[in-house]
């Protein structure tokens, strides 16, 4: 899995979980899926442990998006080489 797919999968997860978390699920309603890579399991998993410890979603959000642009800009520019 590129990095790119990686972070773009990790943000599509954190937004559902985030917008089951706003319509008023109180639980995590996340399950571990076994056709996710475990690598990208393992980030959602640190990603919620922080949610845990109470940082906001903004912030998290924030953090993944940046990563996720970055990892487009570097897939741009190995392309066009």
């Amino acid at each position: 899995m590129s990095k790119r797919d990686f972070w773009t999968t990790i943000l599509n997860h954190f937004e559902v979980y985030v917008n089951l978390r706003h319509a008023g699920h109180r639980h995590s309603v996340y399950v571990r899926d076994n056709v996710l890579p475990d690598e990208v399991g393992d980030e959602l998993s640190k990603i919620f442990i922080r949610i845990l410890r109470g940082e906001a979603f903004s912030e998290i959000k924030r953090e993944i998006t940046s990563r996720c642009r970055e990892s487009r800009r570097k897939s741009k520019t190995s392309k066009s080489r």
